[in-house]
């Protein structure tokens, strides 16, 4: 299929910091990385916990440095799904028997972030954006074994995957031209850029790109290809330099199909987030900078 100009679509290509969710994990938020963390563990643990049990009002009197300590980032029950060692309250009892209302759902560890988050901090928001978390529980809450037939575990979860964030899965991607829901995500995909992802049938991004494609399709000689699968390539500043160079010097950006075959193992890999490396025989979007078929 010969390439064809059209008005670049943003929506396409939205992946830089502006706008993104400023509400996100914080420089220092690595709960699974070791026990000198703040974590719930940390915050509560001058807590009286004996008087929920009583009745008795806790003695909230400051104990040191730490008696008016607040914790606002680890509130509520939600655990971090992916640490998976023993949990236990310094010097205190076992955590099921201490604390009831904030019995782990998987992780045993440590306190999910804060609401809206599966996981307790950075470490284990990389270890779930590269590996996945549990195959046999929902992709997008963690907390529930997934549905018969789908990878979410009901009508709620089902519609919230369809703006889930390409890369962690677990949180709305931030808003219309993002395909990644912060900056956290954001940083951890460009750690192994280029990368590649891809936007599963149902979602906004899928049904975004298909829309598009058929709406371009203009050639009545040929019937409209069926779309078999989508993906996104998260780039770098620096792997962009060449493209941002040849912008500037040609001072012109179009939106652009090209076919081509199919050499290598995209789309058949049972791999979610591959790099080119991965890819033998997959054209590097940095050389389509020396395709003549790509420089008019």
């Amino acid at each position: 299929m010969a390439s064809q100009d059209f008005p670049y679509p943003s929506d396409l290509d939205s992946d830089g910091d502006g706008g993104y969710d400023s509400d996100d994990f914080e420089d220092s938020s690595d709960g699974g990385d070791d026990d000198s963390v703040n974590t719930l563990v940390d915050n509560m643990s001058f807590m009286n916990f004996a008087s929920y049990f009583t009745g008795r009002r806790p003695n909230m009197k400051a104990q040191g440095s730490r008696g008016h300590r607040k914790s606002n980032r680890n509130a509520g029950p939600d655990m971090c799904i992916v640490c998976g060692q023993e949990a236990s309250l310094r010097g205190s009892q076992n955590w099921d028997v201490a604390v009831p209302y904030l019995r782990p759902y998987v992780c045993k560890t440590h306190s999910a972030y804060r609401s809206g988050y599966v996981t307790c901090g950075l470490k284990c928001a990389e270890k779930l954006c590269k590996d996945g978390g549990d195959p046999t529980m929902c992709d997008y809450c963690h907390r529930k074994p997934r549905s018969a037939g789908s990878s979410q575990c009901g009508t709620p979860c089902v519609e919230m995957a369809k703006v889930a964030c390409l890369l962690c899965k677990s949180r709305p991607k931030n808003g219309v031209g993002y395909h990644l829901c912060g900056k956290t995500c954001k940083r951890i995909a460009t750690k192994t850029t280029p990368l590649i992802l891809e936007a599963p049938k149902g979602h906004k991004t899928y049904e975004m790109v298909e829309k598009r494609f058929q709406t371009a399709w203009h050639n009545v000689t040929v019937q409209l290809p069926a779309i078999k699968r989508i993906f996104k390539i998260i780039e770098d500043d620096e792997f962009l330099r060449p493209y941002a160079e040849y912008k500037e010097l040609k001072g012109k950006e179009c939106f652009r199909y090209h076919g081509t075959g199919r050499e290598c193992q995209l789309g058949v890999s049972t791999n979610p987030n591959l790099l080119f490396d991965d890819l033998p025989g997959l054209q590097h979007p940095e050389d389509l900078l020396q395709d003549l078929a790509c420089k008019h």
